[in-house]
C-alpha cells in the first residue's frame, strides 16, 4: 500500500502564520458587513417595530390588563421588547413589513398629514370602492358596505370590532386612485377615514405582521375576507428574530 503523504502546497498553507489571522479579518468583516444590514438596511427598507398607542384599536391590539393580571411576566418576549418601549404602559408593540400590498381586511400602519402622525388601522375600501354606513335590516345593526362596479357588499360580520357602530346612514364617497379607506377597530373612539377622508396609498408605512404584548406573540388579527382577495400573510415565529433586528428603531402610532 503507497503511503499517504501530504501535497508540500498543504503543509505550506497550514505552517502560514498568517492563516488564523486573514480567518478572524474575514470573519469580522462579514459580522460588521451584518451588523450594517441589520441596523440600516432591515429598519430602513424591510421591517419596524412599532409602539400602539391608544385605544382605537381595540379589542384587537391594546386590550387593558383583566383583573388580578400581573404586567410583565419576565418573559423572554417581554424583555425584549417592552423594555425598549417609548413610555411606561402596557402598550403592543406591533412588527411592521415595509410593503406597499395589502387588500381588504389588513391592519397597516399609515401616516396621517392631517394629525401629523402615524395611524394603526384596518384596511375597508380600496381605489373604486364607495364607501358608506347603512342600517342593515338583517343584522339589526349600522353596518359598512362596499359599492363596486353596481354590486353591493354589506360588512354584516366583522369579529374584530369591539362594538357596534353608534352611525346613522351615510355615504363616504368613492375611493380614488391611490387612495386606502381605513377604519379602527373600536369604531366608536377612532380617527380615521371616517373623518379624515381616504389616505394616500404613498403614505402607507407597511403591513402589521405581528403583535406583541404581556403574554407573547399573535397574528389572529389577521384574516382572509370574503369580499376581497386573499391577503398573502406570513404566519408564525419566524419573525421573532427579524424582530429583534427592528427592535432600537420603534415609534409610536394611534
Amino acid at each position: 500500500m503507497k503511503p499517504f503523504t501530504f501535497d508540500p502546497k498543504e503543509i505550506e498553507y497550514r505552517q502560514d502564520p498568517q492563516r488564523e489571522l486573514r480567518g478572524d479579518l474575514l470573519f469580522l468583516t462579514v459580522l460588521a458587513l451584518f451588523i450594517v444590514v441589520i441596523n440600516f438596511f432591515v429598519p430602513k427598507y424591510l421591517l419596524a417595530l412599532i409602539e400602539v398607542d391608544g385605544a382605537s384599536m381595540r379589542p384587537s391590539f391594546n386590550q387593558p390588563q383583566s383583573d388580578g393580571e400581573q404586567d410583565g411576566g419576565g418573559s423572554l418576549l417581554y424583555r425584549l421588547f417592552f423594555g425598549r418601549r417609548s413610555s411606561n404602559s402596557n402598550n403592543d408593540m406591533v412588527l411592521v413589513l415595509k410593503t406597499a400590498e395589502y387588500t381588504y381586511g389588513d391592519v397597516i400602519i399609515v401616516y396621517s398629514k392631517q394629525l401629523n402622525k402615524q395611524l394603526i388601522k384596518r384596511v375597508i375600501g380600496l381605489p373604486g370602492d364607495t364607501v358608506g354606513i347603512q342600517f342593515d335590516a338583517a343584522a339589526q345593526k349600522h353596518c359598512v358596505y362596499l359599492l363596486r362596479d353596481g354590486e353591493q357588499t354589506v360588512l354584516r360580520d366583522e369579529p374584530y370590532i369591539l362594538d357596534d357602530m353608534n352611525e346613522d346612514n351615510r355615504i363616504y364617497g368613492v375611493v380614488g386612485e391611490g387612495e386606502v379607506f381605513v377604519m379602527g377597530d373600536n369604531r366608536n373612539d377612532s380617527q380615521d377615514s371616517r373623518y379624515l377622508g381616504p389616505l394616500k396609498h404613498d403614505d402607507v408605512v407597511g403591513r402589521v405582521i405581528l403583535r406583541i404584548d404581556r403574554s407573547g406573540m399573535h397574528t389572529n388579527f389577521m384574516t382572509d375576507y370574503s369580499y376581497g382577495k386573499s391577503a398573502m400573510l406570513p404566519r408564525g415565529g419566524e419573525f421573532f428574530a427579524a424582530a429583534q433586528w427592528a427592535a432600537s428603531k420603534q415609534t409610536l402610532a394611534v
